[in-house]
């Protein structure tokens, strides 16, 4: 996992995509006073990828990536140049002619925040079942399931997906997990793109021991403002099938129907 994300020299915003994306900032921080424009690590170029022959929903999935390149931006500057690609849909030439037609895989002009994006797996009676958690009002992406820890990459000491993973388990499920240990057991399984606002997502996969599992407190994961509901999925052919057929993948958001989609390729290649 070290290596795979590298921190480039920060590149510059376009101009024109920052004043088209404006009024979507202005609306989203009116709406939200208490955002915080803190430093996010923005995709410059993923090096080289494979790609999925499908997608999933509003998701591209890629594997197998050596390096994806990332320099230093801002929450804010998100915002204004990705999220609003959701309502502004007139930035995307813009996006498009930046990037020299591969938005997917270059973030130039941009601040296209690294997403990380954990599908945590709980032992129950001799198998695994994936635990999901829908984003409650007044959140991005408000009544879709999600997988949980999710959060934006943000600068760190030593390898960021592994201090960002470990921020995020704690300030979500309430697990404290050493960063050297968590490093040995976290496995990346793809990365996505969310096709709404054109930023990626690196997904990965972890097990919770026995354990761990019995310190999730329910309650809590669903009493903090961001998550409303939550729910169990086995982690088997039959579970996958009932997920897809129940929720069906408009009902995820964009990253966690590719998390989702990732880990049951996992699962079929290697049976666990």
């Amino acid at each position: 996992m070290e290596g795979l994300v590298g921190v480039d020299p920060p590149q510059a915003l376009d101009a024109q995509l920052m004043a088209a994306g404006r009024s979507h900032l202005d609306a989203t921080t009116a709406a939200n006073p208490a955002l915080f424009d803190g430093p996010v690590l923005a995709l410059t170029e993923i090096s080289a990828f494979e790609q999925v022959n499908r997608k999933v929903s509003d998701t591209f999935l890629f594997t197998w990536l050596p390096r994806i390149g990332a320099a230093v931006s801002g929450y804010f500057a998100m915002v204004a140049t990705c999220d609003a690609l959701r309502v502004e849909p007139a930035m995307r030439a813009r996006v498009d002619e930046l990037a020299g037609g591969d938005p997917l895989r270059r973030g130039t002009g941009r601040a296209a925040a690294i997403g990380i994006s954990v599908a945590t797996t709980l032992p129950v009676d001799g198998g695994l079942e994936l635990l999901l958690v829908r984003r409650a009002p007044d959140t991005a992406d408000a009544g879709l399931w999600d997988v949980v820890p999710s959060g934006t990459l943000e600068p760190a000491d030593g390898d960021p997906l592994i201090a960002n993973a470990a921020t995020e388990l704690r300030e979500e499920l309430g697990l404290e997990i050493d960063a050297r240990a968590l490093a040995s057991r976290l496995t990346v399984i793809g990365v996505t793109v969310d096709l709404w606002r054109l930023r990626p997502e690196i997904c990965m996969r972890l097990n919770l021991t026995a354990e761990e599992a019995a310190r999730l407190d329910d309650a809590a994961l669903v009493s903090g403002g961001e998550h409303d509901r939550l729910c169990r999925i086995p982690l088997n052919r039959s579970g996958f099938a009932g997920l897809w057929s129940e929720f069906g993948p408009e009902r995820f958001t964009p990253s966690a129907a590719g998390a989702i989609a990732l880990l049951e390729e996992s699962v079929a290649a290697t049976g666990a």
